[in-house]
């Protein structure tokens, strides 16, 4: 029985998944493999260590280690895995015997035996450690941002203030005075084309404090190189695990392989990518009446452009999702909204397009389209 685990493990080691769960030295990995059509589980022995139980071990022995509070997205990830045959990963608590909890990250490949049954390869890793480092430095990082973003926001605002105030007083002075002149019947074209051409000049220094700022927003340095959709995408995932963790989403993806390079900025792409899928878990905070399920898919086009989806199961765009990326516009009650209207204006100056869609039967869909790197440089 091991020796057959071992050798499906090695299968599963020459997959990304594996590269991604075990990229840094692992003092606690098990590995299991999994049949959903008959509930055959074979584990190694480190995987019985972690969850502190005698064999055998099946799905229900596992489940009664899972922390309560984590039952539902631990039914639902294996119902999933069962419906779908998709690859899947997750992190959960599990509560010990002593009552110590334990996270436990999961990454678990599909494959097809010669009969073509669906069977799972996974690898289990202990990171509680680094979870409880994870959380200490993002409290810190939290507390760090807020406190920039005030201090940010209010020179901003200040700045933006005090440059548009000044020619917004000076229209409402000449338009008082064109006002007083027209009372007073004094229709002097000379002492009227002048308090106009005020008006104009006054007008025109606004518009042009509002373009430098839409200029810093869109037009930042950018530094592109080819790269690989997927590889960008894997790089994110990571960044929104404790999101995704907090908030009882499920997260699945099907990533293309063979994909053609873009040409892109690495870390503009990584801003895009992290906000829409940030704001699909934010779509289904208020989901309580089905599974909380994310979706991230890259694909090719019609045209062969590479394509990125990302699909929630949340509550939807309404009547009207073009609205989403006008400024300002927001659903939150402590957002800007300028995520998506930056994210927008990113991919449009990488010589793509972005858009949302209603995702059946509940959510939405926010795609974006890239150009391939030898038509980006064409």
């Amino acid at each position: 029985m091991h020796h057959e685990l071992e050798r499906q493990v090695d299968r599963l080691r020459k997959c990304e998944t594996w590269d991604r769960l075990v990229a840094a030295p692992a003092p606690s990995t098990g590995s299991f493999s999994w049949r959903p059509s008959t509930g055959e589980i074979r584990w190694s022995d480190e995987l019985c260590r972690i969850f502190e139980l005698d064999p055998p071990l099946t799905v229900e022995r596992v489940r009664t280690r899972v922390h309560p509070e984590d039952v539902g997205i631990f039914d639902s990830t294996f119902d999933l895995a069962c419906r779908t045959g998709n690859d899947f990963e997750g992190q959960h608590r599990f509560l010990m015997p002593d009552n110590s909890i334990k996270h436990l990250r999961v990454v678990a490949h599909a494959t097809r035996d010669q009969d073509g049954q669906l069977e799972y390869i996974a690898a289990v890793r202990d990171v509680t450690a680094r979870r409880q480092s994870e959380e200490a430095l993002d409290k810190a990082r939290s507390e760090l941002a807020r406190v920039s973003r005030l201090s940010i926001m209010g020179e901003l605002a200040a700045s933006i203030a005090h440059d548009v105030n000044q020619p917004l007083t000076g229209i409402i002075n000449n338009a008082n005075a064109c006002l007083r002149l027209l009372d007073n019947g004094n229709l002097d074209p000379g002492v009227l084309q002048g308090a106009l051409e005020n008006i104009v000049a006054d007008a025109t220094r606004a518009s042009a404090v509002l373009a430098r700022i839409r200029a810093f927003i869109k037009n930042s340095p950018a530094t592109r190189s080819e790269l690989d959709i997927n590889e960008v995408i894997r790089e994110v995932l990571p960044l929104a695990s404790r999101e995704l963790h907090e908030n009882q989403v499920q997260l699945q993806y099907k990533l293309t392989k063979g994909l053609p390079p873009v040409l892109v900025d690495r870390v503009q792409l990584q801003q895009v990518l992290l906000n829409l899928i940030i704001n699909g878990i934010e779509a289904m905070f208020t989901v309580t009446d089905r599974m909380r399920l994310l979706w991230v898919q890259s694909t090719a086009d019609e045209l062969g452009d590479v394509l990125v989806a990302v699909r929630d199961s949340g509550t939807g765009l309404g009547l009207e999702a073009d609205r989403f990326f006008t400024p300002f516009f927001t659903t939150k009650a402590t957002g800007m909204g300028m995520g998506l209207t930056i994210s927008r204006s990113l991919i449009e100056a990488h010589g793509g397009r972005l858009w949302a869609s209603p995702n059946f039967p509940h959510g939405a869909t926010f795609s974006f389209t890239l150009p391939v790197a030898t038509r980006g440089r064409s």
